[in-house]
């Protein structure tokens, strides 16, 4: 084998290829995947190169010269590499494409495979793809290789089988794969493209495989320095703008059929938008306003809220990954005004629409800026709120329930945890004391495991609730544990909830910082001290309902609790001061003047006020 000569090769080829054939076989229990890559190597080497030099590592780095000019060496045997080639494409091609994708990417054949399903692919002329596709003798044969050609080569763009340092082989097999991806086109172009014929999963696969080569690192030319990204374009050229063109021209060659691809290919297109290339841009974002206009058109709704809603996700995600630019944000908006403007139906609402979106990507920019070069957590705090507002104002809970959670971990990194609670508060206000199912977006949070809207909301007040705490806003957490307690003990029937509902305010020892005003620590309303009163755990309780005592002013009332240290309350006029807790019925003092304060109830088992471990306490009249 180890020869050029015709005759040899005439008699060899066919044997070794149904040698091949029978290894690669689906039915073959146990090939040597060893033996058979070598061989095959062997083979392409041959039909390449004039001087054979047979070593693996120059089969995977250095894939053979184009088949003409190898042809053109043949002299009297010229013409012949091209039937050699088609043979090996009839009876190899797809058993090697198959058995790539039953190829573990860890196994040390898959290199080899891969090299030779490329060498394969790069021998084939026009005149070979044409003849490849007529050997299939029905229609859904074709459907099946394409399927799997898409996805193969999906997956090798998205798992390199190479290391990212080898640009001369990444480099080919990106520039193969391109011109068989631009000869497929031709067969859906041709074959699936009218009403009866359309396979919308075909046609959703070829966008999403170009999508995902225009956008694959390899290619992403300003990433490189500048020596490299020139030796790149002068031996292979910007291979992103030739698929992105493609791109654009098989979008419109869809006609009715768009709507399909609506809005699923809106987040594809927007990534090709991305890339930052004038030209390419200039020829993929018009069509944005394609997408308008044909959802417009052809949903029936008169409106394009699909798409604006989706390209509104989308960009959120993209611009936070690293992707746009203010020259994007200029030329989006530029051309999506030129054409809603050219629009008779879509000029109103098409121009609303683009200066909404160039707001959103301002926002967005400035947001993706402060976050990674700015350290005031102030400035992010600004920015964060600025995005979330935008969020709210149209109605996008998803995304601004997302920047909430940032807004809270923010305020919590610099210990505002009052801040926080009033942040969280924001979601917890979208839920309801309900059994409704919570919808994925008003999750958000990996460690809560809820089903129903109120399971939710509870987590989210026990966790307000300890934020309010932490920030000695008292008062706050008082009403959200009273709400709290309302729902464990009249809706839902929680009784250990309830029981467990620890009172929301921590001891607290410091002295009130405002002299002869109202103390925000104090939880009663109205009541003025030159140092703060309360030592200890709360007079209110969240659980308490508000029973009085009326009519009694008193210069001295010691009211004690077995977890206080004395506390009392001095020279205050008292309108409501609860005692007992919300299962208890209202009992009242009728009489100001007591030696022995004792309030009896028939529900109490324990009925006093005082007890054992108290100090005499007295309720003495004014």
């Amino acid at each position: 084998m180890y020869t050029l000569n015709k005759e040899c090769r005439e008699v060899l080829l066919p044997l070794l290829t149904d040698q091949l054939s029978g290894q690669l076989d689906d039915n073959s229990s146990k090939p040597d995947l060893e033996a058979s890559s070598q061989l095959l190597s062997n083979i392409l080497e041959v039909l390449d190169r004039k001087d054979v030099v047979l070593r693996q590592v120059v089969a995977i780095l250095e894939i053979i010269k184009e088949v003409r000019a190898s042809s053109a060496n043949l002299g009297p045997g010229e013409g012949t590499t091209a039937a050699h080639i088609q043979l090996i494409m009839e009876r190899l091609l797809r058993r090697i494409n198959r058995t790539v994708i039953g190829m573990s990417r860890q196994s040390p054949h898959i290199g080899s495979f891969v090299a030779c399903m490329i060498a394969i692919l790069r021998q084939m002329d026009d005149s070979h793809y044409g003849h490849y596709i007529s050997t299939f003798k029905t229609r859904q044969d074709i459907i099946d290789f394409l399927m799997e050609t898409f996805i193969l080569f999906k997956d090798l763009i998205g798992k390199n089988v190479y290391a990212k340092d080898w640009m001369v082989m990444n480099m080919t097999q990106s520039r193969v794969f391109l011109r068989a991806i631009n000869q497929f086109t031709e067969v859906l172009t041709k074959c699936f493209m009218d009403q009866a014929s359309f396979e919308l999963q075909l046609w959703n696969n070829y966008f999403h495989l170009a999508v995902a080569f225009l956008t694959h690192e390899s290619l992403q030319l300003e990433t490189f320095s500048q020596a490299k990204r020139t030796k790149i374009l002068k031996k292979y050229g910007d291979m992103r703008k030739e698929i992105g063109f493609r791109i654009r021209d098989m979008w419109y060659n869809l006609g009715p059929h768009k709507i399909k691809f609506i809005p699923s290919m809106v987040g594809p297109i927007l990534e090709v938008t991305l890339t930052p290339e004038v030209e390419l841009r200039k020829a993929t974002i018009p069509i944005f306003f394609d997408m308008m206009q044909c959802e417009f058109n052809f949903s029936g709704n008169g409106n394009f809220h699909m798409f604006e809603n989706e390209l509104i996700t989308r960009l959120d995600q993209e611009v936070e990954g690293g992707k746009g630019d203010e020259q994007y944000k200029v030329l989006l908006e530029k051309l999506l005004l030129e054409h809603c403007r050219k629009h008779k139906y879509l000029s109103g609402s098409g121009e609303v629409f683009a200066l909404l979106v160039s707001s959103l990507l301002e926002n967005l920019l400035d947001y993706r800026t402060i976050v990674m070069q700015d350290e005031s957590k102030e400035n992010r705090m600004s920015c964060t709120v600025n995005v979330l507002n935008f969020y709210k104002e149209k109605k996008r809970e998803d995304i601004y329930i997302r920047y909430l959670y940032k807004l809270r971990d923010l305020h919590r990194d610099c210990e505002n945890y009052t801040e926080a609670a009033y942040t969280l508060l924001l979601h917890a206000e979208l839920l309801q004391w309900s059994d409704k199912p919570c919808v994925p977006h008003l999750l958000q949070r990996d460690s809560y495991y809820v089903y129903t809207q109120q399971e939710l909301k509870e987590k989210l007040y026990q966790e307000i609730i300890s934020y309010f705490d932490k920030g000695k806003m008292w008062e706050k957490a008082i009403k959200l544990s009273k709400e709290l307690a309302e729902t464990y003990e009249s809706k839902v029937f929680d009784y250990e909830g309830l029981g467990n509902l620890l009172p929301p305010v921590q001891q607290n020892k410091n002295e009130c910082p405002v002299e002869g005003s109202r103390c925000s620590k104090c939880p009663v309303e109205g009541t003025h001290y030159s140092k703060c009163p309360v030592e200890g755990s709360p007079i209110l309780s969240a659980r308490w309902k508000a029973p009085t005592i009326p009519n009694a002013q008193w210069k001295a009332a010691t009211i004690l609790s077995a977890r206080w240290k004395a506390p009392t309350i001095l020279n205050a006029q008292w309108k409501a001061v609860p005692i007992p807790s919300a299962r208890w019925k209202v009992p009242t003092i009728p009489n100001a003047q007591w030696k022995a304060a004792a309030i009896l109830s028939a529900q109490w088992k324990a009925p006093t006020i005082l007890s054992a471990r108290w100090k005499a306490p007295t309720i003495q009249n004014a």
